[in-house]
């Protein structure tokens, strides 16, 4: 499509990681690889929003930026990379949505991810998904794997080393978010080094450390700092079933879900971030009264504060483009697994 690309001029410093992706948001993968202190060229990524797409051009200023990853410009102009990571929409296989999977047409950006994969070859790749994916349509999920695992390279020997795993933010990265995600990692055969091993297990930090002040415990729930009816609705319901168990519904650490027709909570750590919930102010802190901050969500996402320029989106764009994206410490701990085992380091 005339236009849809955008293209900056290539860096001469040849020796960084060249990176693309698709379904990219706002480029977890380029954040993690800050965090891995990993140089890395901003080669392309392919994004649909426009929210996503100036909050990328201001932070990293790719070279080539479809605006469609089913563009095919995707499959054609992009220069090649060392690594490509995808994240499609999760709305086709995630409980919370209807589960239509290959039917929903959103699938068909998985489809386009698999034939980039296919045509251009990049040295690693890393899909991430919802766990709906492969435990409630795995025979998508198994084709796609078979499907990856039987290209071929010129000798038509299998291309890929292909792996899978799921994998938990607040068990795997250590932030206190509950995030259940399947990543799909391929390796081709002449770049692997070594055998890819997946994070391990480690403490979850504490939730005080994602929160701004005050953060000291108020006495009682203002409803004035409820953020709608259903999240008034929700609260009230949580503090009955909390007080009919004979538990204290301000004791700190909860974290409510109240944007959905039933309540949720967690103590301790967040419930998984949606985009909906990201930009509805759809997270309670009920022992603080009142809700959780855009900066705080997108904290919950691995954002360091300061690393997000200021005024650029609105709220309601920043926190929906926090709930879509790729936990970046987590997508760090992914990283230095796969590219270790392709041995770029």
């Amino acid at each position: 499509m005339p236009g849809s690309v955008q293209e900056i001029p290539r860096s001469p410093n040849e020796t960084r990681l060249r990176v693309g992706s698709a379904c990219s948001g706002w480029c977890s993968e380029l954040f993690a690889l800050r965090r891995l202190g990993i140089p890395a060229e901003a080669s392309f990524a392919a994004e649909c929003d426009a929210a996503a797409r100036l909050m990328c051009q201001e932070l990293w200023g790719h070279r080539f930026f479809p605006t469609d990853a089913l563009d095919d410009a995707l499959l054609e102009s992009t220069p090649d990379v060392d690594f490509f990571c995808a994240g499609p929409p999760c709305q086709a296989f995630s409980v919370a949505g209807m589960a239509l999977g290959a039917a929903d047409a959103r699938a068909g950006l998985m489809l386009q991810v698999l034939l980039y994969i296919a045509r251009r070859r990049p040295g690693c790749f890393i899909i991430e998904n919802v766990v709906g994916l492969p435990l409630r349509h795995g025979d998508f999920y198994d084709w796609m794997v078979q499907y990856l695992t039987d290209l071929k390279d010129k000798h038509g020997r299998p291309a890929y080393k292909v792996e899978w795993t799921i994998l938990n933010a607040r068990l795997h990265s250590g932030i206190p978010q509950h995030r259940e995600r399947v990543f799909l990692v391929g390796l081709r055969r002449d770049r692997q080094r070594k055998p890819l091993k997946w994070p391990a297990e480690v403490p979850m930090r504490n939730l005080s450390q994602y929160l701004l002040p005050p953060t000291l415990p108020r006495s009682d729930i203002d409803p004035e700092s409820l953020p709608n009816a259903t999240a008034a609705r929700n609260v009230t319901e949580f503090v009955r079933t909390l007080c009919s168990r004979g538990e204290d519904p301000m004791q700190p650490g909860y974290v409510l879900n109240v944007g959905g027709t039933y309540p949720h909570w967690n103590k301790g750590y967040c419930p998984c971030i949606t985009r909906s919930r990201g930009a509805s102010r759809g997270f309670y802190l009920p022992w603080l009264i009142r809700s959780l901050s855009v900066q705080e969500v997108t904290m919950l996402q691995g954002v360091l504060p300061g690393e997000l320029p200021e005024g650029l989106l609105s709220d309601t764009q920043l926190g929906g483009l926090a709930g879509n994206a790729i936990p970046i410490d987590l997508l760090a701990a992914v990283l230095r697994s796969v590219l270790t085992a392709a041995g770029f380091l």
